[in-house]
């Protein structure tokens, strides 16, 4: 879908569909916005359907978004380093779908996303204490006075106040950081100020 006087940068690329083994080739976006995110989310912008059998297939593919202090580069099955000279406040770097699509949400809330790692820590911590098995979760949104997580192994819903994410922004010192670089559970704590 092309915007009204928006030019929009493409890569062609070859696919071969997973049903019927034919070789195609599929125009792809290189650079998408905040008004994308929705189709990110529910997967339909990586949709496509094979003109020869007219199945649906799930094509993932590098792209880039672009929000208002933000950009994010899906760079699924490389972790080649990204080179970003531009002046953009926030640059991150995802090479899972779900990563993509939680830090899309994350950052498209106005939140920051280390702190927000930060927030997934602790909840980790008090599920322990309370002898539950967590393994991994990922944040689900922002609604009104309360921040949404789905814990992955069992779909539950958890929920914090915002307060306790606002007060850990206020107390944390985040380092600055000009490359685009990946912010997960396992990252985050490098980029706090000692």
């Amino acid at each position: 879908m092309k915007k009204k006087g928006v030019s929009m940068a493409t890569t062609r690329q070859d696919v071969t569909c997973p049903h019927c083994k034919k070789k195609l080739r599929f125009r792809f976006r290189d650079e998408l916005t905040s008004d994308d995110i929705k189709d990110i989310v529910d997967k339909s912008f990586f949709k496509h359907t094979c003109k020869e059998c007219n199945k649906d297939i799930s094509i993932q593919y590098p792209v880039t978004l672009k929000g208002e202090n933000y950009i994010v580069y899906y760079t699924p099955n490389s972790d080649a380093p990204i080179e970003d000279k531009s002046d953009i406040e926030i640059k991150r770097v995802c090479d899972t779908f779900d990563d993509f699509k939680e830090k899309l949400l994350i950052l498209n809330d106005g939140l920051n996303d280390i702190v927000v790692e930060f927030v997934k820590c602790y909840i980790h911590d008090k599920l322990i204490e309370e002898d539950k098995y967590v393994d991994m979760m990922r944040y689900a949104g922002l609604r009104d006075d309360e921040i949404e997580f789905t814990i992955i192994d069992d779909g539950q819903a958890v929920v914090v106040k915002k307060a306790l994410y606002d007060s850990l922004e206020n107390e944390i010192k985040i380092k600055k950081i000009d490359n685009a670089v990946m912010i997960d559970i396992n990252t985050f704590r490098n980029y706090f100020k000692i």
